[in-house]
């Protein structure tokens, strides 16, 4: 099959790229800068500039859509309204025009979590409401339903992938700090360490998009959750990368009330977010396709934060 990917320079873009090319694939990876490591035939070009790659579509069966603008909760740019809609929503809705214009039959983008809203104990459905509170999460809301209105139509499939917290080898972000406080000796407020969380292990999904883009494979159509089985939080991962860095005690920041922050630009609603639950029921997901992860959440953890010598050691 051929496909084309963007968002291959990504923190998962280049594993998806390797799976898809080992599996066979012809794939056309959309970069904005090279990538050496990356197997799949690179074309650098601007998403936001269809005539710099609209021609590569024709000929193509399917196109995986990875990239977006997504920055830090706590840079100045989480704020970027225009960006979000220029990059996540307008040049989502042009490739997705120009792919069934060239006769692209399967369209594939990984949206977020984050569509939702704020979490609760009970794991998010595809059927819940849409409550994005953010202009990332408002940007996929919007990409998902200009999707919908220009890829669609027989002979066409359209699958969106809602994703968590996808996390690897070198991952930052909170994963990443409950990590490095974990080998100091330290764990997060029990605030923010106790919220259960899902999570995605790069490697799985790029077993999900490739298992989605076989030859004979039942083509998923419609939206899907996706996550490792499994649940953690940050307060595991803090301890387990303590064990790991050989740490005998852990000792808990202390931390302060909600109140205090809340109201403080990006940090509030960072840190707001950080302590709410976020799980996702990916029943369908599994329902329509048999797809199951390959990497199980304990051992996709061990891999992505254990240091080099205790991986021999587990």
């Amino acid at each position: 099959m051929r496909i084309f990917l963007t968002g291959a320079g990504g923190f998962s873009g280049g594993t998806i790229a390797d799976a898809l090319v080992g599996a066979g694939h012809d794939v056309t990876a959309l970069l904005r800068k090279p990538r050496p490591d990356i197997a799949a035939r690179a074309l650098f070009a601007d998403l936001t500039r269809p005539a710099e790659w609209e021609s590569v579509l024709e000929g193509q069966d399917a196109v995986v859509h990875l990239a977006a603008f997504n920055p830090s909760r706590l840079s100045r740019a989480a704020g970027d309204e225009a960006a979000m809609q220029a990059v996540n929503v307008d040049a989502t809705a042009a490739l997705a025009r120009a792919a069934a214009r060239a006769g692209v039959t399967r369209f594939l983008f990984a949206s977020s979590v984050r569509v939702y809203g704020a979490g609760t104990d009970v794991p998010f459905r595809e059927s819940d409401p849409l409550r994005p509170d953010d202009p990332y999460a408002r940007s996929k809301v919007a990409a998902e339903a200009a999707l919908r209105n220009a890829f669609h139509g027989e002979g066409r499939a359209l699958a969106i992938l809602r994703l968590p917290v996808v996390y690897g080898p070198h991952r930052g972000g909170w994963l990443g700090l409950a990590t490095r406080l974990g080998r100091r000796g330290w764990l997060l407020p029990e605030v923010l360490a106790q919220a259960p969380k899902s999570v995605l292990n790069r490697e799985n999904l790029a077993s999900a998009i490739a298992a989605l883009s076989a030859e004979g494979s039942r083509a998923a159509n419609g939206t899907f959750n996706l996550a490792d089985d499994g649940i953690t939080s940050l307060g595991e991962i803090g301890r387990l990368a303590g064990r790991w860095a050989g740490r005998q005690r852990l000792h808990t920041l202390p931390g302060l009330p909600a109140a205090w922050w809340d109201g403080v630009p990006l940090l509030g609603q960072a840190l707001s977010h950080a302590r709410k639950p976020c799980m996702v029921d990916t029943a369908r997901f599994t329902a329509q396709t048999g797809w199951h992860p390959p990497v199980a959440l304990a051992d996709g953890l061990v891999r992505a934060f254990a240091p080099p010598e205790a991986r021999q050691r587990l």
